[in-house]
């Protein structure tokens, strides 16, 4: 029988140092993403006061929808079919309660 050679695990000391590394290089490329950005403009980090208005954005959106429709055919009149109310039949009593007797 041939056995093939079983891979040997990692001690536990390098999975942890990988563990540490990687952390530590995915804090440091949030930090250098962050410390790349543009800083904002010298105007930005004044009171509000001392800075120049801002325009008003007005947006208008005029929508129109036109639909020309025919005018309907005149459909031949034709009477309406009578209407017959007829009465329901009345409801049967309701069958009395059994009599109770004293059984002693």
């Amino acid at each position: 029988m041939t056995e093939t050679a079983r891979r040997r695990r990692w001690p536990q000391r390098r999975v942890r140092t990988l563990a540490w590394l990687t952390g530590g290089a995915t804090f440091v490329a949030g930090v250098v993403g962050i410390a790349g950005s543009p800083k904002p403009s010298a105007a930005a980090s004044l009171p509000r006061s001392e800075r120049a208005a801002a325009p008003k954005v007005i947006e208008r959106r005029v929508i129109r929808k036109v639909i020309v429709v025919d005018a309907p055919k005149a459909a031949p009149v034709t009477a309406a079919p009578p209407v017959v109310y007829v009465p329901a039949p009345a409801p049967a009593p309701a069958p009395a309660p059994p009599a109770q007797t004293s059984g002693s």
